[in-house]
């Protein structure tokens, strides 16, 4: 099971068995992700076994469950409360896991405090721990009316303002004519989640104003259709979307990495190819370093001069950080390191994230500020 977004799960602590209204922490923030009106409720669920449970149960994570069965003839599931989910899921774009009633057997261990029964039930979590589980009982208000499951959610939970998006959903984003602002991340890239634990916990979940986020660590990116990795079509989608030079060269960074943030406008194409709607860019990390005459220096990164003159987030005098993080671009190539600041594995320097991070952290938070404010 993906393990994404680490940042956006949070957690405090909850006081279990309070009364209704006193004493009640919402759990805060759980993930995002928008709505797909194409596909079914149960298919925009993120969907886990008994095995992905303990996964988010161990792992101490805060999440949101849904509890049900997907071949229920029940018309309290199908003439009700599936309605009600399904509204307030395209209301409030959450990430809501779901897992079916048939993964509770007397074989498991654990149930891990959850009741289980004929009723499909909301489940929510903090720390791992289970905090409340309400049940759709036929009649209840709860389960049918959606302002009231809706309320009773809220005042349980806060939002993310990242939300998770498909390349299809992306994809519709370019013919709308609404800038925009993503994260082009992987779920298995360690960078990705250092900079999500290091910047974006504190960062853009303070906000109203969120960007998309997207995992690239999916079929139809790094990834056939059958699942196996394939280069060539990773290479061609990071040329397309503008992370590579190839076709973007006023911004675009060598061959691509992730982490990359990309404010698109469409209003900037006649055409709905992406690559012509870039706007700003930022990337994280991903700075080359060598020894030049004997002394070890960052030798190429995102923040080259050239790219620089094209940054309007480092460029607009309005900006009220624009000295500061236009000096503190500006420094990174040639920057001297010591032997403290990488580390060395046969014949080649690797930057160390705590040295990248003293500056990039910094970028970042400066690009934010200017797209999210």
């Amino acid at each position: 099971m993906k393990k994404t977004l680490a940042f956006l799960l949070a957690s405090s602590l909850l006081l279990a068995g309070c009364s209704e209204g006193e004493g009640r922490e919402k759990i805060a923030p759980l993930r995002g992700r928008l709505y797909d009106a194409s596909l079914s409720l149960e298919e925009n669920l993120e969907n886990i076994d008994y095995r992905g449970l303990t996964s988010l149960v161990e792992g101490e994570e805060d999440f949101a469950l849904l509890i049900y069965d997907e071949d229920s003839t029940c018309a309290c599931w199908h003439l009700s409360f599936r309605s009600t989910v399904e509204s307030y899921l395209k209301e409030r774009n959450l990430l809501l896991y779901g897992i079916q009633m048939d993964e509770f057997t007397s074989a498991v261990p654990d149930y891990y405090g959850l009741s289980v029964g004929s009723d499909a039930s909301i489940a929510l979590f903090a720390e791992g721990s289970l905090l409340y589980q309400e049940t759709s009982e036929t009649g209840m208000d709860w389960s049918e009316e959606v302002d009231i499951f809706t309320d009773w959610m809220d005042e349980r939970i806060d939002y993310s303002a990242i939300l998770e998006v498909s390349k299809s959903q992306l994809d519709a984003l370019f013919k709308q004519n609404d800038p925009f602002l993503v994260m082009f991340a992987r779920s298995g890239c360690s960078d990705c989640s250092y900079v999500e634990e290091a910047v974006l916990r504190e960062n853009a979940l303070a906000r109203k104003e969120g960007f998309y986020y997207l995992d690239c660590d999916e079929k139809g990116i790094r990834y056939d259709e059958e699942g196996n990795l394939n280069l060539d079509l990773w290479e061609s989608f990071k040329d397309r979307y503008g992370l590579s030079a190839a076709l973007n060269s006023r911004l675009g960074y060598g061959e691509g990495y992730v982490p990359t943030w990309i404010y698109y406008n469409p209003s900037l194409a006649s055409s709905f190819e992406p690559v012509g709607m870039i706007g700003d860019m930022c990337v994280y990390f991903n700075d080359g370093v060598a020894e030049v005459d004997g002394t070890l220096e960052i030798v190429h990164s995102f923040y080259s001069q050239e790219r620089i003159s094209n940054m309007t987030w480092l460029l607009d005098p309005d900006f009220a950080s624009h000295d500061e993080l236009y000096e503190l671009a500006s420094s990174i190539v040639g920057m001297e390191l010591s032997e403290e600041d990488v580390i060395s594995s046969n014949g080649a320097y690797y930057l160390r994230s705590s040295k990248a991070a003293s500056y990039h952290n910094t970028l970042l938070e400066g690009f934010l500020e200017y797209y999210l404010s």
